[in-house]
């Protein structure tokens, strides 16, 4: 499996990557790398359909996704946003 790290900085939840980078690098995943499925590690907070967005890249370039791997929060008040967003 290849981890998706290099589709945005995700030091900080407020930049978000377009559909179009993220279909662009999981085509290049998977041509370069044969690559079925692709990890992220992060979360996107101003944008709301960015799990939709992640979900029809993914499905665009032929790739699964596993798009909410959380993990090492420093403040509890980050998990109880993305819980939210979800719901």
């Amino acid at each position: 499996m290849l981890v998706a790290d290099h589709l945005c900085s995700m030091n900080s939840v407020s930049g978000c990557p377009s559909k179009a980078s993220m279909t662009a690098s999981f085509k290049q995943m998977r041509s370069q790398y044969q690559a079925r499925y692709v990890r992220i590690y992060g979360a996107c907070e101003s944008n709301h359909a960015f799990y939709d967005q992640i979900v029809a890249a993914a499905y665009e370039a032929g790739v699964g996704v596993y798009a909410l791997i959380w993990f090492g929060y420093a403040r509890a008040d980050v998990f109880g946003r993305h819980n939210e967003l979800l719901s």
